[in-house]
């Protein structure tokens, strides 16, 4: 009997008491059970040490690790650290999975090959109660998609992908210098463009992932989400120089326009306004971006969206 690869999943956790449990509910109960549940306590003040504490009692797959607060990227990569798997799953303490995500990812990445350094899946926006309330663009972007994913953030979120522990490690891990400038939410994306740089991407699709959305998370903090956005995109001009102007554009676009949103859902509509005024006075935002093209074409059914979803990877490499 071939024996299947060992999962390591990378959970970080700041004071994350009230929807830890139900996180490590949908881990454990995956159809998918090679598993290690490595669990960062990043610092936490509430109850979360000990409700990981007490999964573990009952499941030996469950890791309890500490450290003072260092904020989410350190916390990824100390479980990263500590992991025996061959590929790595992130999830954020207040998402879900539904439960046959890591089966189809693994089988994916398995399929594809070496060459594959990552596998996404589509998710739902969940509200505090776990009820879908908006679902992502059924996005079917794989292969050789540095460009597009440098303009256009199809993975969504952190604890969508199912990373290749050889090309997490080639690429370094999650950037952890971000907080120090005053900088948190964008890591990763940066890295998963960094694995897009050297790696293909690929794609299980189907709704396999909740994203719980929530006043207070980090994905609320707007600017430092924004600010670590910039210091993202001054790496990508390091490592790629030639990298066109247009996509970093349309990347700022897709940052601005997210921001703008977040405002909105969560009252601030003075903040909302601010940063889609920016966007458009700066140009970021246009009628050609694809975060513009993301809204119109979440109208449309998948497959009358895929051929437009293969024209935009054309277009993109035609920057080069």
């Amino acid at each position: 009997m071939s024996v299947r690869p060992l999962v390591s999943v990378v959970i970080p956790a700041f004071n994350a008491s009230a929807f830890i449990g139900a996180t490590l509910d949908s881990v454990l109960s995956q159809t998918y059970q090679d598993l290690e549940v490595l669990v960062v306590d990043d610092g936490s003040t509430d109850e979360t040490s000990h409700i990981v504490d007490a999964r573990a009692a009952k499941d030996p797959r469950v890791v309890l690790l500490r450290q003072r607060n260092q904020g989410v990227a350190a916390a990824r990569n100390l479980a990263a650290a500590h992991a025996r798997g061959e590929y790595l799953a992130p999830i954020d303490a207040d998402d879900v999975w539904y439960p046959t995500k890591i089966e189809k990812q693994v089988n994916c990445l398995e399929h594809g090959g070496p060459s594959v350094g990552l596998s996404y899946t589509w998710w739902l926006g969940i509200d505090e109660s776990g009820t879908p309330r908006v679902r992502s663009h059924p996005w079917m972007i794989e292969g050789d998609v540095v460009d597009t994913h440098t303009a256009l953030n199809f993975i969504g979120n952190a604890s969508i992908p199912l990373i290749r522990r050889s090309a997490f490690e080639q690429v370094g891990g999650y950037e952890s210098n971000f907080l120090a400038q005053g900088a948190q939410g964008c890591e990763d994306w940066d890295l998963s463009l960094r694995i897009a740089e050297r790696y293909r991407l690929s794609v299980v699709p189907e709704y396999l992932s909740g994203y719980r959305r929530i006043a207070g998370s980090m994905s609320g903090s707007l600017g430092t989400m924004v600010k670590s956005h910039a210091l993202m995109i001054e790496r990508i001009r390091r490592r790629r120089p030639d990298v066109p102007e247009v996509l970093l554009r349309w990347s700022r676009g897709q940052m601005y326009g997210y921001t703008a949103a977040t405002g909105l859902r969560t009252g601030r509509y003075p903040s909302a306004a601010w940063w889609m005024l920016k966007g458009l006075v700066s140009l970021d935002v246009s009628f050609r971006s694809p975060w513009i093209l993301d809204i119109l074409a979440a109208k449309l059914p998948a497959a009358a969206a895929a051929p437009w979803q293969a024209g935009l990877q054309r277009q993109m490499r035609l920057w080069r």
